[in-house]
C-alpha cells in the first residue's frame, strides 16, 4: 500500500483550506444583491457586537451567505469523510458514500413519507431511517451468501438494492398527485442549499462533527482496512466487526 508522505499530506491539506477559504469568500460577495469586501467586514464586526443596528448587507450576510455556507461546508465534510472511509472498507478508490445503497434508500423513505403526506421534518427521519434499514438488508443478505470475496459480494448486493431502490422511487413518483407531490418530491431528491438556516446548521453540525471525531478516533484500524482481511486481523483488526 503506498503511503504519500506526510510533507505532500500537509501541503494538500494546506491548499485544500486556502482554496475552501477563496470560495467562501466568493460565496459571500456573489448574488444579485452586491456586498463589497469592506461592507462585509463591518457586517462582521457589527454582528459579533450586537450593539448596532443591522442594515442590509447584515440581513444578506447572517441570515442567507452564511448558513448557506456553513451547512455546504459540514455536508461537504460529511460526505468527504465518508468517502475516505468507504474507500478504506472496499479497498477501492473509486466508491463513494452510497455504494450500499444508503442514498436510494434514504430517498426512498423520503419519499414515501412525502407521498403520504408528512411534513420536511419527518421526511428527514425518513430519510434517516431509510438509510440504515437499506444498510442493514444489504448487511443482512451479503452475511448469508458464502463467497470468497465478501467485499465484492457486498458491494453486488449493495448496487442492486439501490436499483431497487430508484425503481420504487420511480414508481411513487408515477403515483404521486402531480401538482402538490411530485413537485415537493423533485425538489427534495435535487437538493438544495438556497434556503438554509442557522437553525438547520444547528441540527446538522453535532451529527457530522460527532461521526467525523468517530471515524478520526478509529483512523489507523480504517486504514488497516486497505489491506487483505486475513493482514488486518493479523495486525489486531477484527475486519468484519470494525
Amino acid at each position: 500500500m503506498h503511503l504519500q508522505p506526510p510533507r505532500a499530506i500537509s501541503l494538500l491539506m494546506a491548499a485544500g483550506v486556502v482554496l475552501l477559504l477563496g470560495l467562501a469568500i466568493i460565496a459571500v460577495v456573489s448574488g444579485r444583491y452586491a456586498v463589497t469586501p469592506s461592507e462585509i467586514l463591518a457586517s462582521l464586526r457589527r454582528g459579533l457586537a450586537r450593539r448596532e443596528s443591522p442594515t442590509m448587507s447584515d440581513a444578506v450576510l447572517w441570515q442567507i451567505r452564511l448558513p448557506r455556507i456553513a451547512l455546504a461546508c459540514l455536508v461537504g465534510a460529511g460526505l468527504g469523510a465518508a468517502g475516505a472511509a468507504f474507500q478504506h472498507l472496499f479497498r477501492n478508490p473509486l466508491v463513494s458514500p452510497d455504494t450500499l445503497g444508503v442514498s436510494s434508500g434514504a430517498a426512498l423513505g423520503a419519499v414515501l413519507a412525502i407521498f403520504a403526506g408528512a411534513g420536511a421534518a419527518i421526511a428527514a427521519f425518513a430519510a434517516f431511517g431509510g438509510g440504515l434499514l437499506t444498510v442493514a438488508l444489504v448487511t443482512a443478505l451479503a452475511t448469508r451468501i458464502r463467497a470468497h470475496d465478501r467485499v465484492l459480494t457486498l458491494v453486488l448486493i449493495g448496487v442492486v438494492i439501490a436499483s431497487l431502490g430508484g425503481a420504487a422511487i420511480s414508481l411513487v413518483k408515477f403515483a404521486a398527485d402531480p401538482y402538490n407531490q411530485l413537485p415537493a418530491i423533485t425538489f427534495w431528491l435535487m437538493g438544495s442549499f438556497a434556503a438554509s438556516t442557522w437553525q438547520q446548521v444547528a441540527i446538522v453540525a453535532p451529527a457530522i462533527l460527532i461521526t467525523i471525531a468517530l471515524l478520526a478516533a478509529l483512523a489507523w484500524r480504517i486504514n488497516l482496512l486497505a489491506l487483505p482481511e486475513d493482514e488486518a486481523q493479523a495486525l489486531g483488526v477484527h475486519a468484519s466487526r470494525l
